[in-house]
């Protein structure tokens, strides 16, 4: 064996181990083993994770002594996190003041004044009772918007969105078929190993089958013949096919 595959790590960083104590789970082309640490002390680093191919001989863990060194970093860490979050929150409460800033300045301006448009009472109370907008129907800038003119502009709203439907109906749409999960899943070396070996049987190997015709029927008739006295002659034993094979070839 010169390499191998780590399926799982039995420790982890910060975990006392002792001499002889199993630290991972390795697996081969045939079996998988257990690597037991040569040293007492605690885990500081991993340097490969599950999956990866090691040698015989790569160093793949660092054991040293105790364990304070790794706690006080941790502490240090965790008040150095502490310290972007608030920057991150005060950016974030920032960030959400402009947009809703913004995004009321984009309502007031884009929202239509139906009171700037000259138009008549009736022409109002149609364009409320239709939900159109009276900038939707107006005509030239000192015309004044009737009540027909929300009649017609309120049609040929309706007739522009059937010619949409329409056309989206008319459009053919590919069948959907359904779609089947795809599971990926890496595989272990020993189906690695047997993938391998079938793959060089298939392409080194002559694999193919050959069937002739023969008429055995004057064979079957000098068998039926000879049966029984081929049986007394030699102690019960049968006379069957292959002694014809073996004379033909």
């Amino acid at each position: 064996i010169t390499e191998g595959t780590i399926a799982e790590w039995l420790k982890q960083v910060g975990d006392t181990v002792e001499k002889g104590e199993a630290i991972l789970e390795l697996e081969t082309d045939k079996v998988n083993v257990e690597v037991v640490s040569e040293e007492e002390g605690t885990i500081q680093e991993l340097l490969a994770e599950e999956g990866d191919t090691v040698e015989v001989g790569q160093a793949i863990a660092i054991v040293g002594e105790g364990g304070a060194a790794t706690s006080s970093s941790d502490d240090s860490k965790t008040d150095s996190k502490d310290a972007p979050n608030k920057s991150e929150q005060k950016a974030s409460d920032k960030q959400e003041q402009k947009e809703e800033k913004s995004s009321s300045d984009k309502e007031s301006q884009s929202s239509p004044s139906n009171e700037r448009i000259n138009a008549t009472p009736s022409a109002r109370r149609a364009a409320r009772e239709k939900g159109i907008s009276l900038s939707e129907v107006s005509g030239k800038a000192n015309d004044v918007v009737r009540k027909e003119d929300v009649e017609r502009g309120s049609q040929q709203k309706s007739t522009g969105a059937a010619q949409s439907k329409e056309k989206e109906a008319a459009t053919p749409q590919a069948p959907k078929t359904p779609s089947k999960p795809v599971i990926r899943e890496k595989m272990s070396r020993r189906k690695q190993t047997a993938a391998k070996k079938l793959l060089e049987v298939s392409n080194n190997t002559a694999m193919l089958t050959t069937f002739n015709e023969v008429d055995m029927t004057n064979v079957m008739a000098l068998r039926k013949r000879k049966k029984d006295k081929f049986m007394e002659d030699h102690d019960g034993t049968k006379l069957g096919f292959m002694s014809f094979f073996t004379k033909a070839a």
